[in-house]
């Protein structure tokens, strides 16, 4: 089996270089790990970079641990010389505000008291629901932050021209970042 990023790189010819492979997953396709593990001659193929579906499909925890990763955006747009993310996890993608902030809500409900937003470009964050209103990274940490029994906020990783006025901001007015 070959889940991942390498498998979105090596995609189809890794069935040519490994006979035996069970199948290749890519990034966006975890969800689908159960239905594939149920099947042990099923033979699979998929490295789509379709979108953030996964994180629908993922099952909600009922204890979270007392830091916990909250994904937020995936991808990037910068295309350096020396990554491999563009191709390997595609665009810069979004997951919308509301999913973001319930995952954060329930992350502390259930024993979190630390989050860190995650991301390939995490500072790149910028989601526009259905009115028009647009979400920066500083949104999410300004929700996080209303949350009592969250003490620390933090997000990785980073992209340095992303770094907008408003995140840097944060920094002088939010103690728990």
């Amino acid at each position: 089996e070959i889940v991942g990023c390498v498998a979105r790189e090596s995609g189809a010819d890794a069935f040519k270089r490994v006979p035996d492979l069970n199948f290749v997953l890519g990034p966006q396709s975890y969800h689908k790990l159960p239905e594939i593990l149920n099947d042990p001659d099923m033979r699979l193929f998929n490295i789509e970079l379709s979108g953030l579906e996964k994180f629908d499909e993922m099952p909600q925890m009922e204890k979270s641990p007392l830091v916990t990763y909250v994904p937020i955006q995936e991808g990037c747009n910068h295309c350096c010389t020396y990554c491999i993310v563009t191709y390997t996890r595609g665009r810069e993608i979004s997951r919308a505000y509301a999913d973001c902030v319930r995952d954060v809500e329930l992350s502390a409900k259930t024993g979190a008291v630390e989050i860190c937003f995650l991301g390939q470009n995490v500072n790149g964050y910028k989601y526009t629901d259905e009115n028009g209103t647009t979400y920066r990274l500083s949104d999410l940490i300004k929700a996080a932050a209303k949350i009592a029994s969250i003490k620390r906020i933090r997000f990785t990783s980073s992209y340095p021209t992303e770094m907008t006025d408003d995140l840097i901001d944060m920094f002088a007015v939010e103690p728990k970042l």
